[in-house]
């Protein structure tokens, strides 16, 4: 990944740093959710959206995956892969947006793992891996691809940018 200042640019170009706190509300706002309503929407617990949203302290940066979960969201284009009767994104359905992404990027062949984290906002691979395998490789715990990784796997796949908007 490169650096310019302090935003995060992908190999692809794309801006893969945390999502603006002032955004996020903004997004929650304008779209009339309670942040219970968000949480909902996003697969995520209400107490990180407070946490996200919070004045107090040191500000928690807000994944990017979360900007382009937001903005598929908005623009309604309904999470990837997902399966409400499970309440998960398959990992069969996380190897094929890879599948995917590579062709729509003109490789001939899947994203990899690195690149689908980077795509992601993501610091390795290794979550990836997790999910692909729907197990931590070192516990056996079960990992699940939540909601809001469908939603910004959907982003990508429909060329929505992350996000941004503050007001």
């Amino acid at each position: 990944m490169l650096k310019e200042e302090t935003t995060n640019v992908s190999e692809t170009g794309m801006q893969t740093s945390g999502m603006p706190r002032a955004a996020f509300t903004f997004w929650r706002v304008s779209r009339g959710y309670t942040k219970k309503q968000a949480a909902e929407v996003l697969g995520r617990g209400e107490s990180t959206l407070r946490r996200w949203e919070s004045t107090i302290g040191k500000p928690q940066e807000i994944p990017f995956e979360i900007a382009l979960a937001c903005a598929a969201e908005a623009a309604g284009v309904p999470p990837y892969g997902w399966d409400e009767r499970l309440g998960v994104m398959p990992p069969s359905a996380f190897i094929e947006f890879r599948r995917l992404m590579g062709a729509k990027l003109g490789q001939g062949r899947e994203i990899n793992q690195v690149q689908a984290a980077e795509l992601l906002g993501m610091k390795s691979k290794e979550t990836i891996s997790y999910w692909e395998l729907g197990r931590r490789r070192d516990s056996g715990q079960r990992v699940t691809i939540d909601k809001s990784t469908a939603l910004a796997c959907a982003a990508l796949l429909n060329d929505l940018e992350p996000w941004t908007r503050e007001a």
